[in-house]
């Protein structure tokens, strides 16, 4: 069955694809055929071409003396991996790998579209950045988006091309209603209903292996990358089953729910699939990985639900490595669990990635105030004790008592605390960590010991001098700079792309005064075509700001007929270019013809793209703030529950916080299953009426669901204490227990 994807991957194979290295990805939900499509399209188009599968960066330095396809299955997995930076590491290699070959090599890769946005999203403020080579390489990427959804009319084909397949013809009645064919035919849909129904067959290692199951995506949905063990998996279960379900197991409970979750269903899929054992031949019997459907389908359905304590018991298993304490910790830290993540950075501080664990135990004690305390300071002096990094860590403390320094935080050990910042980034200075030097420059100014600064370590940049680096857009520069054939040479650069090509298109992006207005520079040149040509790279590449340039390009030296047909092509492609066409009407007066491209687009399911829409129109007054509510009432209509949010927030914006109308209650509570911040605003308007205990439940809903403010900045405290300012105040410095409850001092 070809569908639209298929002839926009193969005509890339067949075209661009074969002249110049570069990266091709099958975006989806999982099952949506994404494999499939790839790999019928490289047999097709590349069939002589050797395939590599890498299972790890070593794999790449062994490639054939030629071009080559390599297969990168499950992308977001690999990149990922925050086990020793594994996932940052295999984005380096790959960049290397497109930047250094001497020969063609395809990059065929398949990935989640939702772990693909997390993987591209900019951190927020001064939140580590994790994936800043993953996001470079994605950037890169030419993106072929997979539906997982077949239309009427592909399903009517299929059924005709299928008509003397009983079995596939079964497939496509079942797959109907909501068109999910390849889940249907991947075993998918029945792997899913087996999960639901575990408890109700009469096969008594039913619950046993649903809880087994659940067990492993809550740890998937919290961070866990890599393969998860079996003995954690068993040691979990407990607390997902009922009372009776625990006292009714058997002497051998954990071997029927493993035997469970292994089955395949109808001998195609199993709820927990096997992991190739890397010591030998065929899989690891000790560990497992989560059927990807159920993953995600799953992770989705328990977004608000907290795992129970056995889960987080389990994880004192010694098969659990560090960096999935680190990302168990962090989720148990979201969601308000402060004594809970502080136990496990203090174990990953021991097996490691130490600099890692300990960097995200500083953050922990910054954000809960315990770094404040003669306690805590002492707590990551003790787990200072035990790293061996050379003094980054250290010098990571010395930097934030710096900065406590010089800000004047009232602490218990006010008179030690200079003194201890200089001896810590002292340390890291003289093992090289560079950056230390700069703060302890600063904590030395604030001090007034100014005559000290020349005998302090130089700082970095005057220590080793460097050459002026060059700019990534270098080649637009000398062509809008009259060198000599300079045009020439990024006409050619243009015509061979590959990674060159993206390093310029990034370089075009940056906000400095050397790029601003190339494509007008250009132009003057007589070279519209090339500027033209490399504004459309940008957008391919998914530039920032891209979209825009190429229309207002297309406006003062195109054709409004090209203007047209550029604001619907990259209405089409994408959120922020359906944003730009819809307001290109509604800027110029034809509403109507706006508001019906917006309806269109809320039809075909487009909601992140008219969710873009409507919040720019809430922003505004009369008419433009009465379409978009109108708009959010059809959506909440069509069933997409979490936009009632958007609503009753718009309804709340123009009313006094005292009169607020009955409707906006209504619409959070319609909103909270499926908007995290719902009920945060539940448990602020049930305070504002004084009705505690419900503020108590929306406040803790909204702490299962990761938004650990509700305790930091004081919400929870006064709804559980609303008469004790003290134990009020406590609940922001220790949190709450794995059930809930305020937490003890610790």
């Amino acid at each position: 069955m070809v569908r639209e994807h298929d002839l926009l991957l193969q005509a890339h194979l067949n075209g661009v694809g074969q002249q110049s290295s570069g990266l091709v990805l099958l975006l989806g939900a999982s099952c949506s055929g994404k494999t499939r499509a790839a790999f019928e399209a490289v047999n097709a188009c590349l069939p002589d071409w050797p395939l590599i599968c890498p299972r790890s960066v070593n794999d790449l330095t062994a490639l054939p003396d030629g071009p080559a396809v390599v297969w990168l299955d499950d992308l977001h997995s690999a990149l990922g991996d925050d086990q020793d930076h594994a996932g940052e590491g295999m984005a380096r290699a790959l960049l290397t790998l497109l930047d250094s070959s001497p020969h063609v090599l395809i990059l065929v890769a398949m990935i989640w579209s939702h772990r693909y946005t997390a993987l591209t999203t900019q951190p927020k403020g001064n939140e580590p950045d994790k994936h800043p080579h993953a996001r470079a390489l994605l950037a890169g990427a030419t993106e072929i988006p997979v539906t997982d959804v077949f239309t009427p009319e592909a399903l009517a084909r299929f059924s005709a091309a299928a008509a003397d397949d009983p079995d596939w013809l079964l497939a496509a009645c079942s797959a109907r209603a909501d068109g999910d064919l390849t889940q249907t035919l991947a075993g998918a849909v029945d792997l899913s209903r087996r999960y639901d129904r575990a408890d109700h067959t009469g096969d008594p290692a039913g619950p046993f292996g649903k809880a087994l199951v659940t067990a492993a995506v809550d740890a998937r949905r919290l961070g866990y990358r890599g393969a998860l063990p079996v003995s954690f998996l068993q040691a979990a279960v407990p607390a997902y089953l009922t009372p009776r379900q625990r006292r009714d197991a058997t002497g051998q409970w954990e071997d029927d729910a493993l035997e469970w979750a292994d089955h395949k269903v109808k001998n195609v899929a199993s709820a927990l699939t096997p992991v190739l054992n890397l010591r030998g031949m065929g899989a690891a019997p000790d560990l497992r990985n989560v059927h990807d459907f159920l993953e995600q389908r799953l992770s989705e359905g328990r977004a608000g639900v907290f795992p129970p304590a056995s889960f987080w018991s389990a994880l004192d298993e010694d098969v659990v490595p560090g960096a999935a304490l680190v990302a168990m910790a962090t989720a148990a830290m979201n969601c308000g669990r402060f004594q809970t993540a502080a136990q496990l950075l203090h174990r990953a501080v021991g097996l490691g990635p130490a600099t890692e664990a300990f960097e995200s135990l500083c953050n922990l004690y910054v954000e809960i105030g315990r770094i404040d305390t003669r306690t805590g300071l002492d707590e990551l002096l003790g787990a200072l004790s035990n790293i061996s990094d050379d003094h980054a860590s250290a010098g990571h403390l010395g930097w934030l008592l710096t900065n406590m320094e010089t800000s004047r935080v009232a602490v218990e050990y006010e008179a030690d605390r200079a003194v201890l910042a200089e001896r810590l980034l002292r340390s890291a200075c003289e093992s090289g960590q560079e950056y230390a030097a700069h703060f302890l420059y600063e904590l030395l100014e604030h001090q007034g010991r100014a005559a000290e600064i020349a005998a302090a370590p130089a700082r970095a940049e005057k220590e080793t001098p460097q050459e002026p680096e060059r700019h990534p857009a270098e080649a637009v520069l000398r062509a809008i700079g009259h060198e000599p054939g300079a045009l020439e040479a990024l006409e050619a650069l243009v015509t061979r792309g590959g990674p060159e090509l993206d390093v310029v298109i990034a370089g075009l992006q940056r906000f400095d005064v050397q790029v601003k207005s190339w494509p007008t520079a250009l132009a003057e040149l007589g070279a519209e075509s090339l500027a033209l040509s490399l504004l459309r790279a940008g957008v391919s590449a998914g530039a920032q700001m891209a979209d825009r340039n190429l229309i207002m390009f297309l406006e003062r030296y195109g054709s409004p007929a090209e203007v047209s047909a550029t604001h619907a092509e990259l209405a089409a492609s994408s959120d922020r270019g359906f944003f730009d066409y819809f307001h290109h009407f509604w800027s110029g007066g034809q509403h109507r013809k706006a508001v019906a491209l917006l309806n269109r687009a809320r039809r075909e399911n487009r909601i992140a793209a008219v969710r873009l829409v409507v919040r720019s129109l809430l922003k505004r007054h009369g008419t433009a703030r009465r379409t978009a509510e109108d708009v959010l009432r059809r959506l909440i209509a069509d069933g997409h529950a979490a936009v009632a949010y958007d609503l009753a927030v718009a309804i709340a914006d123009r009313h006094d916080p005292d009169e607020l109308p009955a409707e906006v209650e209504s619409l959070l509570n319609i909103a909270e299953p499926y908007h995290p911040d719902a009920s945060r605003l539940l448990g602020q308007l049930a305070m504002n009426r004084n009705d505690f205990p419900r503020a108590q439940r929306c406040f803790l809903t909204a702490a299962d669901r990761g938004d650990s403010s509700v305790l930091t900045d004081g919400w929870l405290g006064s709804a559980l204490f609303p008469h004790d300012s003290t134990q009020a105040a406590a609940v922001g410095r220790f949190g709450i227990t794995l059930a809930g409850e305020p937490g003890q001092p610790w």
